[in-house]
């Protein structure tokens, strides 16, 4: 059975992943809360996130920044005048329609290229009306998508501040700090996880476009003209070769103008060609895609697309994104953009604070920076796409299972007494794993089959089973989600079997 948008939502829902904000109140469009199991799967995602990009590297460091942050940082990384969409509204009902969406919806062609005028040009040549009630539609206007509000009880310009639209400006504001306190050289990264928040004009597609999402980034500082941080000096000649040749499919901006189809390419040919100017760039996109596969996700619905000139963001040189083939067309789920060394300078200028730092011939330089991008949001969506199976059983039923990997699923291992005179065995069977700081799941209502079906639709890739036999002699029946095979076990292997053997954690 085919996925969908509404039967993704409407699973998440049903079994504790996602839930819609202030939903007794009627809902808060474009915010989400997550459920017992969205969160475990969230964190799962995080510390996989971190474990790979941070913790295995020696030079990436990370740090965490507030939600509030002065008006002037954004007036300096150019966010209050350029981060805007082109919002329309119906001249008879007063709804608001994002402009290119509405053509993208209406037309079937892609709008990532217009500008304000040609959208309204568009708008007028195909008589494009509302969607609600037919009305003619003013022309589209540009809207900031920022958040704003007061601090302190003195309303003034100096009170103003901004809910961070990304996480980005704040490792920049903070990048002297924390380089003098690292003593980090060139070339090294700072990671961050946390919320962004944009006050988007038609939040869609359920967690693929919300007004408050939570993002992984890691700013990545060079200098280009240094040999000591080119990729071959910096990584494992081993690493780059297989980089060099993994084979991707690729969409330049040079085919996407002249309407050519995507080709699949490898990454020594991308680089060779200057279709990626700079070597980094290939090398973050090639890391997500190991990260994305260590995860679950299918490669082959990726490809990687190149922004063209008029989308490309007022501070990238040059930006690809990762996106995947979800039912709604290829979305972008990654960026990876080169930003140059504007946000530095642009902090330097508007601060007065200097943010050069010594390069490793002892000169002083603001760095340039490659920064890959991503919201965890956009990577659960995936996650349910790619790994959630629905079927009819031997009975005509519907049966699903959440092919997730045992370290992302949220219930590593569910105990299961057979009936429920053995619970006091079955129970301090789930206390013992519950010393292993792993979420376990209790369950002893219903059939073992339905018991087993409700573990297998939340993802869980281990389910135990208590019944007379481990009165007489310790063992256990554990029960494999996805091939079904069972196995008797010594209660004391149930470690082996699954935490080591199987990296739950």
């Amino acid at each position: 059975m085919k996925n969908t948008i509404t039967s993704i939502q409407s699973f998440c829902k049903e079994k504790g992943f996602v839930f819609p904000n202030s939903l007794i109140y009627g809902g808060l469009s474009g915010v989400w809360d997550f459920g017992p199991l969205g969160i475990e799967l969230k964190n799962n995602i995080k510390s996989s996130w971190w474990n790979f990009f941070v913790n295995s590297s020696e030079n990436i460091i990370g740090m965490e920044s507030s939600i509030l942050s002065k008006k002037q940082i954004w007036d300096a990384s150019g966010h209050t005048q350029n981060f805007v969409d082109a919002i329309i509204k119906c001249k008879k009902c007063k709804s608001n329609y994002r402009a290119d969406h509405l053509i993208n919806d209406i037309l079937k062609i892609p709008t990532d290229n217009l500008d304000l005028n040609e959208l309204n040009e568009l708008i007028k040549k195909q008589n494009i009306k509302c969607q609600k009630c037919k009305g003619d539609l003013d022309k589209a206007k540009p809207f900031n998508l920022l958040f704003q509000t007061k601090i302190g009880p003195e309303q003034s310009k100096e009170s103003i501040a901004i809910m961070r639209p990304e996480t980005a400006q704040l490792i920049f504001t903070n990048f002297k700090l924390i380089q003098n306190t690292t003593r980090k050289k060139l070339p090294f990264g700072i990671a961050q996880i946390g919320s962004a928040y944009r006050n988007e004009i038609s939040p869609r597609n359920f967690l693929f476009r919300c007004r408050e999402f939570e993002q992984m980034e890691i700013e990545f500082f060079i200098d280009k003209n240094d040999e000591k941080c080119r990729l071959e000096y910096t990584k494992d000649k081993k690493e780059i070769t297989q980089m060099l040749n993994q084979k991707i499919l690729v969409y330049t901006a040079d085919m996407q103008e002249k309407n050519k189809k995507e080709q699949e390419l490898d990454f020594n040919y991308l680089i060779k060609n200057k279709i990626i100017k700079q070597e980094y760039i290939a090398y973050w996109i090639w890391q997500y895609y190991v990260w994305l596969n260590k995860i679950g996700i299918d490669l082959k619905k990726l490809r990687i697309r190149e922004h063209t000139k008029q989308e490309l963001s007022h501070y990238s040189v040059q930006t690809f994104d990762i996106e995947y083939n979800f039912p709604f067309g290829f979305k972008e789920i990654i960026g990876v953009a080169d930003r140059g060394n504007y946000d530095l300078s642009q902090h330097q200028k508007f601060s007065g604070q200097k943010q050069e730092i010594l390069n490793n011939n002892e000169k002083k330089i603001i760095p340039y920076c490659i920064e890959p991008s991503c919201g965890i949001g956009r990577i659960i969506l995936t996650l349910l796409f790619d790994n959630l199976e629905t079927f009819k059983d031997k009975q005509g039923q519907d049966y699903t299972i959440f092919h997730l990997k045992p370290f992302i699923a949220p219930v590593k291992i569910a105990v299961l007494p057979l009936i429920k005179k053995l619970s006091t065995k079955a129970r301090e069977v789930y206390k013992k794993l519950l010393n292993q700081n792993i979420c376990i799941q209790y369950d002893e209502a219903g059939s073992i089959g339905r018991r087993y079906a409700r573990q297998d639709e939340i993802g869980t890739p281990y389910c135990i089973t208590i019944d007379y036999e481990t009165l007489k002699d310790d063992t256990i029946t554990i029960r494999d989600r996805d091939t079904k095979n069972q196995e008797r076990i010594k209660i004391n292997d149930i470690y082996k079997k699954t935490f080591a053997s199987q990296k739950l954690k």
